[in-house]
């Protein structure tokens, strides 16, 4: 009794929610959908490989183990994990054990998220892989197989089969979405006020990521500061409101937010070159899925036979454990981004573009960069691995000689020796770094040929 107490409560406190009860096929083609994108992200996008390089750089404590490490670097281990992880997404796609294939595959899809992010940041996978997680408590086994579905189309799509335990499925992207776009916009007002937008700052982010675009317009944009502008509020505003769409029962109202949404995604391919699919998969869930769903003319579901082969259970609602999943989601959202805390994969206060410049004056200043080469090879993620990068532009560019600042980078220079051999078992003879420009041309909206000046050499061998 308590238990059904408990879900009673859970059931009236997300009612303001427009959590729509979706029919056993809906919920298949979501699925459907929904594991066609997992496998391209497995064979496409991101497969679980085995990284050659030995450069430790972990951008999450979570990454930062032992075994996380040893398994980067295993191809065969690898292999096994991704064979694995698309039978399951197959088996998933299809329908089959569908709810324990898709554990399997998330599961491993976070393995080879904390095997990216001992080397590199993750920021395309932090939200995914965390809805994706959450999706484990939908009851995708419920829906009908897709060898089902041609003899049984009518009777999944029955009114009196909709539920919302299916709905959340569909529901819960636009939960998490929202909250990160929200903690992105409040990221950018509480980091510079207003000064995001007044600054154009859409511009200097398209300018510093525009290389990889497919077409020029965000450099258009960036040479028409008053456009600029108005892109930044737009998009200021669009990450601010779209946390509304987890009230939102019509579909079109919620087709409407996921244009949006989407239309923000593609404006990072475009303008910057960024395709970040874990994300645009989500998207998927804001289609019109309560279309899927036909009157009642007498069908009934008498009897499991009626449903053969499928684990149908006729009284699927929400429970308690739903109703915990959205308070702690949205608390929790509240209390990283009041802290300005990240941790990837699992939490965020998405800082990624909050930061901006006064002018473009100082966007230039800042886009320089620093390069170390031994031998002429590049060997910048090395040393940045081996937490060097300070050390050694101090010792080429010291200008106090006083013996206090000379002992102070001696011990610098020990500690980043010792840390750089401890990693990757001696240190190069010397080191070059190397001064990159990338300038550009504000007035034409183009790139400027890169300029490189040696500005010194750190000798390390006694």
């Amino acid at each position: 009794m308590r238990a059904e107490q408990a879900n009673d409560l859970a059931r009236r406190l997300l009612r303001p929610f427009g959590i729509s009860p979706i029919t056993p096929l809906a919920l298949a083609i979501f699925r459907t959908v929904l594991g066609l994108g997992l496998l391209y992200i497995l064979l496409v996008y991101q497969p679980i490989v085995a990284r050659a390089d030995d450069v430790r750089r972990p951008h999450s404590p979570l990454a930062d183990m032992q075994w996380v490490y040893a398994l980067a670097v295993n191809k065969g281990a690898t292999s096994v994990l991704q064979g694995v992880a698309c039978v399951a997404a197959g088996l998933f796609t299809v329908g089959i054990f569908a709810r324990p294939a898709y554990v399997v595959v998330v599961s491993l899809m976070l393995v080879n998220v904390l095997m990216i992010l001992a080397r590199a940041g993750g920021h395309d996978w932090g939200l995914p892989i965390v809805t994706l997680l959450i999706l484990t408590v939908v009851p995708w086994s419920d829906a009908p197989s897709l060898f089902q579905l041609p003899r049984s189309w009518a009777r999944f799509s029955a009114a009196s089969l909709a539920s919302r335990a299916y709905g959340f499925a569909v529901w819960l992207p636009g939960l998490t979405v929202g909250l990160a776009l929200a903690a992105a916009a409040y990221a950018k007002v509480v980091g510079t006020g207003v000064q995001w937008i007044t600054n154009g700052t859409v511009r200097y982010h398209f300018v510093e990521d525009g290389r990889n675009a497919p077409v020029t317009l965000g450099l258009w944009i960036a040479t028409h500061p008053s456009v600029a502008i108005a892109v930044s509020l737009a998009a200021v505003l669009t990450e601010a409101g779209f946390i509304l769409v987890i009230f939102a029962r019509d579909w079109r109202t919620r087709l409407a937010f996921g244009l949006m949404g989407a239309s923000m995604m593609a404006g990072f391919t475009l303008f910057q070159g960024v395709a970040w699919w874990p994300w645009r998969i989500l998207f998927l869930a804001f289609l019109p899925w309560t279309l899927l769903t036909t009157l009642d003319k007498g069908t009934t579901i008498a009897s499991s036979d009626d449903v053969s082969g499928s684990s149908f259970v006729a009284q699927r609602d929400l429970t308690w454990t739903h109703a915990l999943l959205v308070v702690v989601l949205i608390a929790g959202q509240l209390w990283v981004s009041a802290r300005a805390i990240e941790i990837e994969p699992f939490v965020s206060n998405y800082p990624m573009y909050a930061y901006t410049w006064s002018s473009t004056e100082e966007f230039d200043r800042h886009q320089s960069r620093t390069r170390f080469e031994a031998d002429g090879k590049d060997i910048s993620d090395r040393i940045e691995a081996a937490g060097g990068e300070d050390v050694l532009r101090q010792m080429v560019t010291r200008n106090d000689d006083s013996e206090s600042n000379r002992d102070d980078i001696e011990e610098d220079r020990a500690d980043f020796i010792a840390r750089y051999t401890r990693i990757y078992g001696g240190v190069p003879p010397s080191i070059d770094v190397i001064l990159l420009q990338r300038p550009f041309d504000w007035q034409r909206g183009r790139y400027l040929p890169p300029t490189r000046a040696r500005i010194g050499t750190v000798h390390l061998a006694h």
